[in-house]
């Protein structure tokens, strides 16, 4: 970090904290939201213990401008120290935890950041700081053991608040995700929350209806927030509206409270309940966006998977995000002179013809189980193998590819009967390592294999052209599917031996099987 930034965030928590001192009220000097522990939070997340240097400096100088008084100096600095150490102990627990990284995206690191996170820097420090009290006796109140939990609750909640209203904000204007206009649901809301601010102030009702209102109009805001905000608006809209709400409801506490007991328990469950529908909109902001990022992700896996299979992704988590190889069967088809067929039909009717042709083929990758990686124009790409490889990946592969041929006769058919002229496809089969992952950028990610695999499939694919096959594959698939049928060979019937084959791109030659094409029959004149 550099001195700059040390020292904006050192002026931040004097300012934060000096403030906070000054809006102590009651009789008992309770700070309803403390939030300069927010920073020290965020700070210890986001830097680690070098990231505490501001909170050490900025502690001293509030310390240093607040007391005169050796006594109580000293006890301050012990209670600086204590949010130093519940810093520490708490990103210790949110790395025990397994991180929080993605707050925002993922409910399990929201959860992982408000109890490992804020829970345990504002426990740890309550603990701390109430000891020191009792121990030096610094400030009335705490000389006896049994005025410290009611302190020590106070004190929590107070750091609790904090670093709920503030640390969020942190994490998410510290990210580069733009600010997003809020919708106008959240934006009414969030107003008639100021405009009930604003009249409590400016006319006299009585101090139950001015707190009913605003503790019932904090939640509906937060809540369309939550729905339709991104991670910047969202935790803007929630810090301004806990302000303006603990504004009102604090003041009116202080005024009609009389008496420390009643007014200590008065302000606590103003707090808890402040925490509480704060903690649960930000849980319900962090489901909310992992549920849409579920179902996008769910759109795209339909697209290459059958939906079985894309249940079984679901179940499984994120399984593509690590890149990794393993075994897999890969297999090509296009269609033969293609492009003097498109010119001969027309654009509308090609078109017409390639949702045909993807469709029926699509189809019947998914009956064997495969995975549709992409369509090729006038062909397609399809993986055995994925996600999981299975012992029969390359025997599936050989079944889809024959009912291949065998649907685009059907297609023909219906072809012949319109006048129309035969199509004609050539498909290629290997069998080997591929490296699986998902590619692309954060919006627009797709599940795809790469490695010599995949170039060979496809050159292979193009040799089924040459010789005038329908289906080519390598000594590699032929072995794998003999070896998974169990004695069965009826799908391995009709292969012809062509022998070693030198490919394109390739110096070494590829030893290759073939099932000869059956020629279409010739449309009636």
């Amino acid at each position: 970090m550099s001195i700059a930034r040390v020292l904006a965030w050192s002026l931040a928590y004097f300012v934060l904290a000096y403030y906070a001192q000054m809006f102590a009220g009651g009789a008992d000097g309770i700070v309803p939201v403390w939030p300069a522990i927010g920073i020290a939070l965020f700070l210890v997340l986001r830097h680690g213990p070098a990231g505490l240097l501001p909170v050490a400096i900025g502690g001293a100088a509030t310390v240093a401008n607040a007391y005169a008084e050796p006594l109580r100096l000293a006890a301050e600095l012990l209670l600086v120290g204590a949010t130093i150490v519940g810093a520490l102990a708490a990103r210790h627990a949110c790395r025990l935890a397994g991180g929080a990284a993605d707050m925002f995206g993922r409910t399990r690191d929201m959860v992982v950041f408000l109890i490992a996170g804020c829970l345990v820097i504002s426990a740890v420090a309550a603990l701390i700081g109430v000891l020191v009290l009792y121990l030096t006796g610094a400030f009335p109140g705490t000389e006896r053991l049994v005025d410290l939990p009611p302190r020590f609750m106070t004190w929590f909640i107070s750091d609790l608040a904090g670093t709920v209203l503030v640390t969020p904000l942190l994490m998410a204007w510290n990210g580069r995700e733009e600010f997003g206009r809020p919708s106008l649901v959240s934006l009414a809301c969030w107003l008639a929350l100021i405009v009930a601010a604003i009249t409590a102030w400016l006319v006299d009702f009585t101090p139950d209806v001015e707190n009913a209102a605003m503790l019932l109009l904090f939640g509906p805001t937060l809540a369309a927030a939550a729905l339709t905000t991104k991670p910047r608006a969202f935790t803007a809209i929630v810090l301004s509206g806990a302000f303006i709400a603990v504004t009102v409801v604090v003041d009116n506490i202080y005024e009609t409270q009389q008496g420390l007991r009643r007014e200590t328990v008065a302000l606590l469950l103003v707090q808890l309940y402040l925490v509480s529908i704060v903690e649960t909109h930000l849980v319900l902001y962090a489901a909310i966006t992992e549920s849409r990022r579920s179902i996008a992700e769910r759109v795209n896996l339909s697209k290459h998977f059958s939906p079985n299979i894309v249940d079984l992704i679901a179940r499984l988590g994120r399984p593509f995000e690590k890149p990794h190889r393993q075994p897999a069967t890969v297999l090509f088809c296009d269609l033969r002179n293609f492009t003097r067929l498109s010119e001969a039909e027309g654009p509308e009717a090609t078109i017409a013809l390639l949702r045909d042709f993807h469709a029926t083929m699509t189809d019947i990758v998914f009956r064997h189980e495969g995975t549709l990686d992409r369509y090729l124009g006038d062909g397609l790409m399809a993986v055995f193998g994925m996600p999981e490889p299975s012992p029969d990946d390359a025997l599936r592969a050989i079944a889809c590819a024959r009912e291949m041929q065998e649907a685009l006769a059907g297609i023909n058919e219906r072809r012949r009967t319109r006048g129309e002229a035969p199509l004609d496809m050539g498909i290629g089969l290997h069998t080997g390592e591929v490296m699986l992952g998902d590619i692309g950028s954060e919006t627009t990610r797709s599940v795809t294999v790469i490695g010599d695999t995949v170039n060979v499939a496809s050159r292979l694919q193009s040799l089924s052209k040459e010789i005038d096959a329908a289906i080519v594959l390598s000594t590699e698939t032929r072995a794998a599917a003999l070896k998974a049928c169990s004695g069965d060979t009826g799908l391995l019937s009709g292969l012809v031996h062509v022998g070693a084959m030198t490919l394109r791109g390739h110096s070494r030659p590829t030893d290759t099987w073939s099932l000869p094409r059956m020629h279409p029959a010739v449309p009636a004149a």
